[in-house]
């Protein structure tokens, strides 16, 4: 709890902060070459189906997660080492 001068002045450390810790996400980056639905989700991390939602919501905001119904997955980042098929490294003679 903070006092409403606290709140008012915003001297307060925020949560929500920690999203990359969020077990949603920790599942999607290990699962990252699968999409699954939102109840495959929420039986292999234990969470509710309205919390799941709600961090999905929130990861496609920071455009972290694709959505296409009824499927999420992470949204894989690919550079020029990297084969846009299995998004692991190339080896190069």
């Amino acid at each position: 709890m903070i006092s409403i001068k606290e709140f008012r002045e915003g001297n307060f450390e925020k949560k929500g902060n920690n999203r990359h810790k969020h077990p949603v996400l920790i599942f999607l980056r290990k699962n990252r070459f699968k999409a699954h639905t939102v109840r495959e989700i929420c039986k292999a991390t234990g969470i509710k189906e309205d919390t799941v939602r709600s961090m999905l919501s929130v990861l496609m905001k920071d455009k972290l997660v694709e959505h296409k119904t009824p499927y999420f997955t992470i949204i894989q980042k690919v550079n020029k080492k990297t084969s846009k098929k299995t998004g692991k490294k190339i080896k190069r003679k």
